[in-house]
């Protein structure tokens, strides 16, 4: 039998005490110290290894510089889940399934509406959308993190494609025009759902929202 609209709201509400403690602030330290600081060192490790190790006379500066990309974009993916983990969702609590898994798909895309500030929160469902929110957040800056490291990868097949192989061009291209694309939207939907949470803080709660 399918639960009644009381009976989904109210499982709901057993996940809607999550709150966003500051995914803001460490997810700018992670862009503005942490990555650029982290792929500049990687980037001439790998330079340097490509061009000790290999010591090839036909090797040329591109290839060692995408050496050095490759390692970047390595440890881009393993910084970045490393950091979630230990970083991100610490401030992401308490850990609970997601806010709206019991929902129906309009009452989903209705919350999920607020959060995108395309709707006005209605109040007796707020409790539920500011823990969708959070959650959203933590899932949003998970991906943040991970994604550059796709899009050095292609940054590299591009510099190292020579005519006549210009499929790599072709291919990585419209594939690197898609993830830029995907990572703006991804950090769209992040400050929007910052705005919303700081829009619909309770004046008298005890629970800190997060900086845009």
């Amino acid at each position: 039998m399918a639960d009644t609209d009381a009976t989904r709201w109210q499982k709901a509400a057993r996940c809607a005490d999550v709150v966003d403690h500051g995914t803001g602030p460490a997810l700018r330290t992670y862009f503005t110290v942490l990555w650029p600081l982290g792929c500049l060192a990687l980037i001439g490790v790998g330079y340097l290894a490509s061009s000790l190790l290999f010591n090839d006379p036909t090797s040329t500066t591109a290839l060692d510089a995408v050496f050095g990309l490759m390692l970047a974009a390595v440890g881009t993916l393993v910084g970045g889940h490393v950091y979630t983990n230990k970083r991100l969702a610490p401030l992401v609590r308490p850990e609970r399934a997601s806010a709206i898994l019991w929902l129906d798909k309009p009452e989903k895309k209705a919350i999920e509406r607020q959060i995108l500030l395309k709707a006005p929160p209605v109040p007796e469902h707020l409790h539920v959308a500011r823990a969708a929110a959070a959650q959203s957040r933590l899932s949003l800056a998970r991906m943040l993190v991970t994604f550059p490291a796709m899009v050095m990868l292609g940054i590299g097949q591009l510099i190292i494609a020579r005519p006549p192989v210009t499929w790599l061009f072709a291919v990585w291209i419209p594939v690197l025009a898609m993830l830029v694309g995907t990572i703006a939207y991804g950090v769209w939907q992040y400050r929007r759902a910052g705005r919303f949470l700081e829009e619909t803080r309770p004046v008298e709660g005890n629970a800190p929202g997060p900086a845009a």
